[in-house]
């Protein structure tokens, strides 16, 4: 199933039939970029109408966050049914990389970030082959983003079939497009935002409680007070607009309802 929102495609797939696909895909024959976005992408949509072109451009476009179900419910009479963390999704791949003896690239991240990372992942997945590369800063001009000399270098010796790019919304999916059309021996490119950090115990994730119930936001604001405007576009701008659209179009009483309704759920863990 698939959903639509401010123009952005969302596919509405269970963890089963996705790890199904990702097998898939790690042995094809061509790249596939999976996307992962949540309130701020679709904000940054609204901003930049090329922004929404490259989303919808990708194999597999994930929900990840519970903002988004909401979203789905007051502009719809349908339901996101499936929601699925970038971090958790990105974790799952590994192991599946591993299983197919497919080698992993983390770029990007946080200083330290991709490498403390790999050395983590390495640990648990102890057959995985890990590399990991930060590109340094990365200029973006004109919608395109610089990639280095040596950046391309170190894809082109190591040859990844697994590339995880770490650099924030919109450069990390240019950069994605970019790598799928230079290095068609990668099976699989998957943006995920601020994941190494986790990975890496630089930033600590929330408890599974405030994820489960979708406050993570509440979470962020307390540990990094610095994302506050992010934080705010997130969980304050992003439903605004929702609500907007929402009364504009359906007035207040049935897309009021069905919200409810999805928040009940999604407390309830259904």
């Amino acid at each position: 199933m698939q959903h639509q929102l401010f123009g952005v495609r969302i596919d509405d797939l269970d963890k089963h039939t996705i790890s199904q696909q990702l097998t898939t895909w790690l042995g094809g024959q061509r790249p596939h970029i999976i996307v992962t976005p949540n309130a701020e992408f679709l904000l940054e949509g609204r901003r930049d109408p090329s922004f929404v072109e490259l989303l919808n451009t990708s194999d597999l476009s994930v929900p990840d966050s519970v903002s988004l179900r909401y979203a789905v419910a007051a502009l719809s009479t349908a339901r996101l049914l499936h929601r699925y963390p970038g971090v958790d999704l990105f974790l799952d791949l590994v192991s599946i990389a591993q299983a197919q003896q497919k080698k992993v690239l983390l770029l990007g991240g946080h200083p330290g970030a991709a490498g403390q990372s790999a050395i983590v992942l390495k640990t648990q997945h102890p057959d995985l082959a890990i590399v990991a590369h930060d590109p340094g800063f990365l200029k973006s001009e004109g919608g395109q983003v610089e990639l280095t000399a040596k950046t391309l270098t170190i894809i082109e010796q190591e040859k990844p079939d697994v590339v995880a790019v770490a650099l924030g919304q919109g450069k990390q999916e240019r950069v994605m497009t970019a790598l799928a059309k230079c290095f068609p021996f990668i099976k699989i490119l998957i943006g995920i935002g601020g994941s190494l950090e986790m990975i890496a115990g630089q930033r600590q994730r929330s408890p599974l409680w405030m994820r489960q119930i979708g406050l993570e936001w509440l979470w962020r604001v307390s540990i990094e007070p610095q994302r506050l405007q992010r934080i705010v576009n997130a969980s304050i701008v992003f439903p605004f607009l929702v609500a907007k659209k929402a009364f504009r179009e359906r007035g207040v009483i049935v897309p009021t309802r069905h919200v409810f309704s999805e928040v009940f759920k999604q407390l309830r863990g259904l």
